[in-house]
């Protein structure tokens, strides 16, 4: 399964260092996520008739998009989840980066929460030579981060306004697993 662990450079530069990624809260692509996005109207899920009056089903070309879009979702929430982190004042004086960590895992080693879509528990630690990527703040995020980690509590209480503040921040850029050392040392 690939799961999508909110972080921070201090939360990545701690597992780097620790050589295994803590165990926690993260996000994946589960059936709950999957009912969500399909109960939207318009996410990936959205399924065609078959001309024989079957059930309808996904086109088959269109599935493999379909679960790129779900693990996009999943990787949204947990970056949503990285303000969370970053408003909460645990971080002390650390930049406010979001910072997404990309592990592929036995699904044994998850447990699905979906009290939020795609919420799952990571069971365990996992060795940092399994991280894949992860997702970072480019740079020039930081003033749309910093409003948006402002925001985020009154988003998920349904603040139109906020919502839009939290929405409006930057896409995360993707790193290799290899480039994470060069970019802690940076943060």
């Amino acid at each position: 399964m690939r799961v999508y662990k909110p972080a921070t450079l201090r939360v990545l530069a701690a597992a780097l260092d620790a050589g295994s990624l803590t165990p926690g809260p993260a996000y994946a692509v589960t059936e709950g996520l999957r009912a969500w996005v399909a109960a939207s109207g318009d996410g990936p899920s959205r399924a065609t008739a078959s001309s024989s009056g079957q059930a309808p089903s996904v086109e088959p070309r269109r599935q493999d998009e379909a679960e790129e879009e779900l693990e996009f979702v999943a990787l949204s929430e947990a970056a949503r989840d990285c303000l969370r982190l970053l408003a909460s004042g645990g971080q002390g004086a650390e930049p406010p980066v979001r910072v997404v960590v990309v592990v592929d895992v036995a699904d044994a080693a998850v447990a699905v929460r979906d009290e939020n879509p795609g919420e799952v528990d990571l069971l365990q630690a996992v060795p940092v030579v399994k991280i894949m990527a992860a997702y970072v703040d480019g740079d020039g995020s930081l003033p749309g981060v910093e409003a948006a980690v402002a925001a985020v509590s009154a988003a998920d209480r349904g603040d139109q306004r906020a919502e839009a503040i939290v929405d409006a921040v930057d896409e995360l850029l993707w790193y290799a697993a290899e480039e994470l050392p060069a970019l802690v040392s940076r943060g």
